[in-house]
This record gives C-alpha cells, structure tokens and sequence, in this order.
C-alpha cells in the first residue's frame, strides 16, 4: 500500500529541496571547475603554502584561547544567576551581529598603534598591526561568541542532579567538572570547536582592517581576485575548502564520530 503524501509535506520536502539546491549549488559549481588541472596545479605555490600556514597557526591559537576563557565564562553563564547577566550575554553577541570590518575598525582603535594600549604593547615589541598577532586578535573577537554560545547551551543540557550527587558523593568541585560535565557535554563542546575553528580560518574583515600582513588565506584569495579575477583566485579557493574539509574530518575523528576502517 502506497502511504499518500499530504500537501503540508509535499510543501515541506520542496522547500527543504529549494534551500538545499541554494546552499550547494556553489560548491557543486567549485566541483566542477576544480577538475581542471591548471586550476589544481596553480594551488601548488609559495603563496597558497604561505596563507596556509599564516591561516592555520593563527586559527590554532585562536581556538586555544577561546578553549581558555571560553568554556569557564560558557559553565558560568549555564550555571549560576547573576544581576547583569542578560546584558552580558547580549554582550557577547556583539561580534557577530555587527559587520566584521567595523569589528576590525573598533579592534584599530584600541589596539592600533595611535591608541593608548597599542604604544605601551609596542614599547614592549607586542603590535597588532600588519603582524600575525593582530591576525589571532581579530580571529578571537569575531569567534569567541561561537564557542561561549554553543558550550554554554551543551552546559545547560546536562542535568545539575548529576553534578550534585557528584558532589555528595565526595568529588571536589573540579573532579565534577572533569568526569561529569565535560564529558556529558562533549557533543556541543566539539561542535563549538568546529564552529570556531573553521569560522577563524575564514576570517576576513576584521583581518583586513587590523592585519593585513602577513597575509592569510582569505586576505589572499582577495588580492588575488582584486589583481586577477576569477581564473586567478579560484586555486586559493578550492585550497580553502580542501583545508576546511580537513579540519571537519580530523575533528570527527577526534570526537570518535568517524572511525577509519583498517584492513
């Protein structure tokens, strides 16, 4: 017996087929033009290994950061009520609902070298400016509010009696933290990760602003089209997404959602 679809799913399953079309088309296309050998051969350069490198180091300590303050300020935020804590967390929403170039400017004009702070940093050889480290700077103001959000909602979800018969049952507040909640919440936690991995190594107007030397991959990709068109940034292109495929898979692994077979 064949099941009738009614006209709310048949509605759904178009929808759901138009946004899915709208979200891969590009990548389909970028599948296609990457078979072109030229393409593939141009990712090989100097250039492409440089950003990569610049995108990479930059991203990893950025997500180390965010790992550092990040989870305490997401726990704290699940766990305890405070007076303020609603503007807080609107706070921290701040860098995602503005433009990331007016991010950068703000960034500029704290930690640019006219600024109060960016002298005394400079004095001591510390500058944000057309250095690697403003690249890290930007990158963690525009992720840190992924990892805070998407911790702090994984926190949340695991259940507080489990803490408290923890606790009961003679575990210091940290032997909780560690056996209990961490791994309870480790599905939200990787996938805060994730978020904020891969949104560092895309990271672009902020960066442009504040660090544009050395230049990361997005900053390349950029000078490339600017200077060269399409034909000239579509290698870079293709090499990000490689990168950011990468990552996705090594964090799986990680996480022990995907196991590679072994023959």
């Amino acid at each position: 017996m064949i099941k009738r679809i009614s006209l709310f799913e048949l509605a759904l399953y178009l929808l759901a087929g138009v946004a899915l079309l709208f979200i891969s088309l590009p990548l389909l296309n970028l599948v296609f033009e990457s078979f072109s050998f030229i393409a593939l051969s141009k990712i090989l350069t100097s250039d492409f290994y440089n950003a990569m490198q610049v995108s990479l180091i930059a991203s990893i300590i950025t997500l180390i950061i965010n790992i550092l303050w990040g989870l305490p300020l997401a726990y704290l935020l699940a766990r305890k009520n405070f007076k303020g804590k609603r503007i807080l967390q609107a706070i921290i929403f701040f860098p995602i609902v503005i433009p990331p170039i007016v991010s950068g400017i703000l960034l500029l004009m704290i930690f640019g070298p006219r600024s109060i702070i960016g002298e005394v940093l400079a004095s001591s050889d510390l500058r944000f400016t057309g250095t690697i480290w403003g690249t890290i700077l930007a990158q963690t103001f525009i992720t840190a509010p992924y990892l805070i959000i998407t911790t702090k909602i994984a926190f949340e979800k695991v259940d507080e009696k489990l803490e408290a018969v923890s606790l009961l049952l003679g575990k210091s507040q940290w032997q909780t933290f560690k056996d209990i909640t961490l791994p309870l919440a480790k599905k939200g936690i990787i996938a805060g990760i994730l978020l904020t991995w891969i949104r560092a190594i895309g990271e672009f107007g902020a960066t442009i602003i504040l660090a544009y030397h050395p230049n990361s991959l997005p900053i390349r990709i950029w000078v490339e089209f600017t200077s060269g068109g399409l034909n000239s940034a579509l290698p870079l292109v293709i090499g990000l997404i490689l990168v950011v495929i990468f990552i996705l898979i090594l964090l799986k692994l990680i996480s022990g959602e995907l196991k590679l077979r072994t023959f």
